[in-house]
């Protein structure tokens, strides 16, 4: 258990952290975004859609662990 619990830290972090990218990509201006979105995977076309999927994962995963609240 010890694992999943590390696991799950990581992953509430991890999430957090595509917040903060996704909110530092919404203030560049958009000469640089399309800088940053030319750099990127094919797979991944803006930092927003990468926060949505994170989120959407981990919520998904909080729900299968039955998790109300991680703060």
């Amino acid at each position: 258990m010890v694992e999943l619990d590390d696991f799950l830290y990581d992953f509430h972090r991890f999430a957090n952290e595509t917040h903060n990218l996704k909110d530092k990509y919404e203030k560049l201006p958009p000469a640089e975004k399309q800088r940053i979105i030319d750099a990127a995977p094919e797979m991944i076309k803006s930092p927003n859609e990468l926060f949505h999927a994170i989120y959407t994962w981990l919520e998904s995963v909080d729900k299968e662990m039955n998790i109300t609240d991680k703060d």
